[in-house]
């Protein structure tokens, strides 16, 4: 509520003035010989006879004597029929909450035997009749004196407490100022046009707060009756507060929604000690383990293992198959309880009510009504239930497609680079096409340009993977040939032809090529071989020389699967690698969750022997949010942090792997923002102009780069190399380094190295530290929110 224009409440002033009230009797009785003209003729007389009821006043004492009259007056407004009728009005003094008449039916409900509210308004309550009193002030005064009608101000819904139970009733209530004067005592001012133009409903009020200093309350009085009619509304506008609920997406999610939906079906059904779930049942094919998501369940809540989960859901579902609408009470024992009533008992209900509900006629989920005391849920909850069935239905139903949706969209997270950092970019240039589309403008999707980015880059390498693999292919193809070799000489041995003798030479000619080290251009050659020549030799031996048949077939076997190749030591390599990499991407995913919600960056990575991965952030990316050195630097410590962290991951890993392999660990200091573009052809960022060629070509070519005068690679298993090309661009890493010795991360000096020429590069340097592979004592989780790098 806006408190420059709503908290005038102690400044209207409202008194009780029979006057209105009589120029309407007199206008009645003039010219009329009605029963009804002589009924106002006759009170009119009454009122005229007792002079305290012609002045306005605010003192009810005043009324207390001519209560009787008061109330034969009031059926000039309120037919006597209404007495016997569940009518709930009142009349009151303007913008006075106590009445002086009330129906019968608003006695009962509203009032003690002293005309005061039984029960506290609530808060919000109280806060809206407030706000609607200075509407309605206004509302008077803008019709009276400047001709301006505005919508609305006269009703509104409001909730009230039952006096018995729990429970929230909503009615309908509005307001008649029929009978009510207003005086000024100053000379009014003219109103801005734009508020003359503009202004069309009370609730437009609250954008002029130049209207408390042009028109203050203090200086009006309201004189008269108001006429309050309540209009009980409970059933109508709790399904709208349902159907309003039920349209958020995260209805079954949010707790705050959760809470609120089950309040209103409890009012709904007027169920005060029920309590009130949803469970839905998926369809997603393989994604058997979908029914975990049931955060609104009471079937499910206590059910902590998912496979458990899956299992009770799918007797729920099968259940009301048979009995849609499933009925339990405590007391009726069955002698063949299903697993569903063991489970009901079990939980500690005393009754429920679990009702199927459908989407083209079948099952998707249900509602659950349950009680632990009070009397037992009776049929008739289904009736009311109806009202709201398709409401869930329809809830239910989105609420599927939409965690389907999100399934949908992990998996897109992970293979494309439109990541949710920079998703609005690629939106807003899809709603500029549409339009120009619209227009009739054709043109081709503008592009996506991130200007002044800060470029990171990090690489984790798998020592020397090239050769380990080639000396796995190289043990893989001399196991083989030694097998066809000896297999061929027993069979030499009991017969002899060409094919056989030339077959033999080449065999022992290929044994000694790869005996001592396999070049690149042999390995082609050699498996061309053994998948051809070898295989036509084997199949002929099968057949013409019967006594080999069966280890042939056993050869055959053992190459069958890899295209008549043994690959035993390539598949132990390949395996070492993959877990590697999984254990790297696994735990880089899992970081960058984190790290995305410090600052909005843009992130890529690929995998291949190791890991590569680049980082682009700045105030472009994240327009919305304030970009400063510290986010640049904070994520700079992630890297390095990252770095250390998951090379003793890997060092931990490598024990249990079929091929022990080490990592080397790399990062490129850069401080020049660059640009970045996203090509629609390759599906990725790129850089943006050649004037940014240096960074891409230090990217490239640094994992190669020597230490000077040693002739020894800069990159070593267990150290991370920071390349380089200033002095000032590393400062900030020596306290970087500082941090992680801390954390038990890294140990040793600090090596400083001058690096040898690369192609095109020159001058590079770069710092190289070890890791602590081992740890010595329980790590502290690096978190930005403890301790950051300042400015």
């Amino acid at each position: 509520m806006d408190e420059t224009i709503y908290n005038q409440l102690p400044a209207l002033k409202g008194r009780f003035s029979f006057l209105p009230l009589l120029r309407l009797w007199k206008e009645v009785s003039e010219g009329n010989d009605t029963a009804a003209a002589k009924i106002c003729t006759r009170l009119c007389q009454q009122f005229y006879s007792i002079p305290e009821l012609l002045t306005p006043t605010d003192d009810y004492s005043v009324l207390e004597p001519h209560k009787a009259l008061i109330e034969e007056a009031m059926t000039t407004i309120f037919p006597a029929s209404f007495s016997k009728r569940k009518e709930l009005h009142a009349v009151a003094m303007p913008f006075a909450s106590k009445p002086i008449y009330a129906s019968s039916f608003f006695r009962f409900t509203y009032l003690d035997s002293h005309d005061n509210f039984v029960l506290p308004m609530d808060p919000q309550v109280a806060k809206n009749v407030a706000a609607a009193k200075i509407e309605l002030a206004y509302k008077l005064i803008l019709k009276k004196w400047y001709g301006i009608d505005l919508i609305g101000g006269s009703a509104f819904i409001c909730s009230y407490p039952e006096r018995t139970q729990n429970i929230h009733n909503y009615f309908e209530l509005e307001w008649d100022p029929q009978f009510i004067d207003i005086s000024c005592s100053f000379e009014l001012p003219p109103l801005p046009d734009e508020f003359i133009q503009k202004c069309h409903h009370v609730h437009d009020l609250v954008l002029y707060p130049q209207l408390k200093q042009l028109l203050p309350l203090e200086h009006f009085v309201f004189y008269g009756l108001v006429i309050t009619r309540i209009r009980e509304v409970s059933e109508r506008e709790t399904v709208n507060i349902i159907r309003t609920i039920l349209q958020k997406d995260d209805c079954f999610e949010n707790t705050k929604w959760q809470y609120e939906l089950k309040q209103q079906i409890r009012y709904f059904l007027r169920m005060e000690d029920a309590d009130i779930g949803f469970t839905i049942f998926y369809d997603a094919g393989n994604e058997v383990e979908l029914p975990a998501i049931n955060y609104a369940s009471i079937l499910l809540r206590n059910i902590h293992r998912v496979d458990r989960v899956i299992e009770f859901s799918n007797i729920l579902k099968r259940e009301l198959s048979i009995r849609p609408d499933y009925f339990w009470w405590l007391q009726s024992q069955s002698e063949h309880p299903s697993q569903l009533d063991k489970h009901l008992k079990k939980e500690g209900w005393k009754s429920a009510l679990i009702t199927a509900l459908y989407h083209n006629q079948n099952i998707i989920g249900c509602i659950e009504v349950v009680t632990r005391k009070g009397e037992p849920i009776k049929k008739e909850v289904l009736i009311g239930l109806e009202h709201i069935k398709e409401l869930l239905q329809l809830a239910v139903q989105q609420n599927q497609q939409q965690v389907y949706n999100k399934i949908r969209y992990l998996v897109k997270q992970h293979f494309t680079a439109v990541q949710s950092a920079v998703e609005w970019k690629f939106n807003n240039a899809a709603v500029r096409y549409l339009l120009k589309e619209h227009q009739g403008h054709v043109q081709e999707m503008e592009s996506v340009v991130f200007e002044n980015v800060y470029p990171l880059y990090g690489g984790i390498d798998i020592r020397n993977s090239s050769g380990e693999r080639n000396k796995a292919i190289q043990q893989d193809l001399l196991h083989q040939l030694e097998w066809v070799q000896k297999l061929l000489e027993r069979v030499g041995q009991l017969t002899s032809f060409p094919l056989l003798n030339e077959i033999r030479s080449s065999v022992h000619k290929h044994l000694g090529s790869v005996m001592h080290f396999l070049f690149a251009g042999d390995e082609p050659v050699i498996q061309n071989f053994l998948q051809k020549e070898v295989v036509d030799l084997m199949q002929f031996i099968a057949k013409t020389v019967p006594e080999f048949s069966s280890e042939i077939e056993a050869y055959f076997q053992a190459t069958a699967s890899n295209d008549h190749l043994i690959t035993i030591h390539r598949q132990k390599f390949e395996e070492s690698v993959t877990e590697i990499n999984n254990c790297i991407a696994h735990y880089i995913e899992q970081e960058q969750k984190a790290i995305q919600e410090k600052y909005p960056h843009y992130f890529e990575r690929f995998v291949t022997d190791g890991l590569d991965f680049s980082i682009y952030i700045g105030q472009s990316i994240a327009p919305g949010l304030k970009f400063n050195a510290a986010h640049l630097k904070n994520i700079r410590l992630w890297q390095l942090s990252f770095l250390a962290a998951a090379a003793r991951r890997v060092y931990q890993l490598s024990s249990s792997l079929p091929v022990s392999l080490q990592t080397t660990q790399l990062l490129l200091v850069y401080n020049v923002p660059i640009s970045i573009r996203f090509r629609n052809d390759e599906r990725k960022f790129d850089l943006d102009g050649v004037h940014h060629a240096r960074y891409e070509i230090l990217k490239k070519r640094i994992d190669k780069a020597m230490v000077k005068g040693t002739g020894e690679r800069l990159t070593q298993p267990g150290t991370i190399a920071i390349v380089y090309s200033g002095d000032s661009e590393v400062k900030e890493y020596y306290q970087y380094i500082e941090h992680l010795r801390k954390q038990g991360l890294i140990t040793g000096p600090i090596e400083n190295c001058d690096l040898e020429d690369l192609q095109g590069v020159s001058g590079l340097k770069a710092l190289r530290v070890a890791i602590q592979l081992e740890e010595t004592h329980k790590r502290v989780r690096y978190k930005m929110k403890k301790e950051q790098i300042s400015e």
